[in-house]
């Protein structure tokens, strides 16, 4: 699961602005895992 949490952190730096996108994309990870 490294590889996701590696894109979860580069998409929480991209993404710092759309607070609402992460907290769907973190629903997202939770389903697949």
């Amino acid at each position: 699961m490294t590889h996701l949490n590696e894109l979860y952190l580069i998409l929480n730096k991209s993404l710092k602005w759309n607070k609402s996108h992460l907290k769907c994309f973190a629903l997202i990870m939770l389903v697949i895992i």
